[in-house]
């Protein structure tokens, strides 16, 4: 029996990718995987679980959170853990709880970079990280098919992230001050200007599942509206003449699945993935988005594929070890 659970979205689905063919695995139920997974639900309440389970797998997640919850709850029974990192970021801080590092017994991770950045600033076991690739981003093919109606297209997509929201968590849990440089709505507004010299432009705001729909209220106009709330990857790209986002996972997504994708990062202090992979622009003056906008032609692709990992054999040696 093995016991799975995550605060967020992200973990959630990538975790689901390896798992879920696995029998006898039960989910800690929350408001967020419901709609998402299929298979067996427990109670959130971790004191209702009546059998022991063989492993505990989680996610991870910046400050306190379900992760950790159960990270405490395996240690406390005495239960072997998996924590499974689906990102690049905040590889260490993801595990800082009041003031400590929170570890599990093993943690997963998707490449070699990550386990040696792992081992290099907290000293983790080389022996107890796993390489696993990404399951979930390794089944993306590039989207072919392009409607008639989107040929001519004039839409910039915005990919919004709470990151306004997430410099408040990092300030408040791991004492990090301005850690991005910029937020979602600085961001806005220089697409904004944008739209005054683009004039054939109109934007469309692609909200996170953790941002309300009045978010971006008061920027709403007769050429900036919002997505609709479970519009599809394939209309996004399909519609987007440009997609234009900061440093989330989606930007990745949609670019393996052939989207024209763009990080807008103004004034940045952080690095993050793009700057490793070097797969799309990442742009952090408005000079050069400008210029790119102008342009209007179609920014140069490169291949790009992740490895696909069966970790059924690895879980079982785990449970047996």
């Amino acid at each position: 029996m093995i016991i799975v659970g995550a605060k967020d979205l992200g973990p959630t689905k990538y975790i689901y990718e390896y798992i879920k063919n696995l029998k006898e695995v039960y989910w800690i139920q929350t408001n967020k995987n419901r709609n998402i997974i299929k298979g067996k639900f427990i109670s959130s309440k971790l004191t209702s679980i009546k059998k022991i389970p063989d492993l505990i797998i989680t996610g991870t997640c910046i400050g306190p959170g379900l992760d950790k919850k159960l990270i405490i709850y395996a240690k406390r029974k005495k239960i072997k853990c998996i924590s499974i990192i689906e990102h690049w970021s905040f590889l260490t801080e993801r595990f800082k709880y009041n003031g400590k590092y929170l570890f599990p017994d093993y943690i997963f991770v998707t490449d070699k970079f990550s386990k040696n950045y792992l081992i290099e600033k907290v000293n983790f076991s080389p022996n107890k990280i796993k390489i696993i690739g990404n399951n979930y981003l390794s089944k993306l093919k590039p989207i072919k098919s392009i409607d008639k109606k989107y040929i001519n297209k004039k839409e910039i997509t915005f990919i919004s992230q709470p990151h306004k929201n997430l410099e408040n968590k990092l300030s408040k849990y791991l004492n990090i001050k301005n850690y991005f440089g910029f937020n979602e709505y600085d961001v806005v507004k220089i697409l904004k200007s944008n739209l005054n010299i683009n004039k054939e432009f109109t934007l469309k705001i692609k909200l996170h599942p953790n941002e309300n729909i009045n978010k971006y209220k008061c920027m709403i106009s007769k050429n900036v509206k919002l997505c609709k709330r479970n519009v599809s990857k394939k209309i996004i790209i399909n519609s987007s003449k440009f997609i234009i986002g900061m440093d989330s996972m989606l930007l990745l997504e949609l670019y393996i699945l052939g989207g024209n994708v763009i990080s807008l990062r103004p004034e940045y202090k952080s690095k993050f993935y793009g700057d490793r992979f070097k797969l799309f622009p990442i742009i952090r003056d408005e000079k050069k988005l400008k210029k790119i906008l102008l342009n209007k032609k179609e920014i140069k692709r490169k291949k790009f594929s992740f490895k696909k990992t069966n970790i059924f054999s690895i879980l079982e040696k785990i449970k047996k070890s």
